[in-house]
């Protein structure tokens, strides 16, 4: 079980997270479901820094960087720099997008 501590980070983390990307609560839910590790993770130094990293790199809207999170949400703990940009490419292609954001 979580103690008030945990919890008291905890929460307000997701609520960020489901604030930002504007996800249900349902979405939230799977996301959370599908990578635990993302409580860990630091919403203003992790997060949010790759979210705004992902939707310029990969010039995404907000519905397909949704969709990207939903479908893959341990890419929030991945860093930018370190692991996406090399592979910005690859991703492109995974997501179905040419080199302008356009699909």
């Amino acid at each position: 079980t979580l103690t008030n501590r945990q919890t008291d980070t905890i929460l307000p983390k997701l609520a960020s997270i489901k604030s930002y990307l504007n996800l249900t609560r349902s979405e939230l839910k799977s996301v959370a479901l599908a990578f635990p590790g993302i409580v860990s993770c630091g919403f203003t130094t992790n997060i949010q820094p790759t979210i705004k990293n992902l939707r310029k790199a990969l010039k995404l809207d907000t519905p397909t960087l949704k969709k990207l999170i939903l479908s893959q949400p341990q890419i929030l703990s991945l860093g930018f720099k370190s692991v996406m940009q090399p592979n910005l490419q690859s991703m492109r292609h995974y997501i179905g997008l040419n080199d302008e954001g356009v699909r």
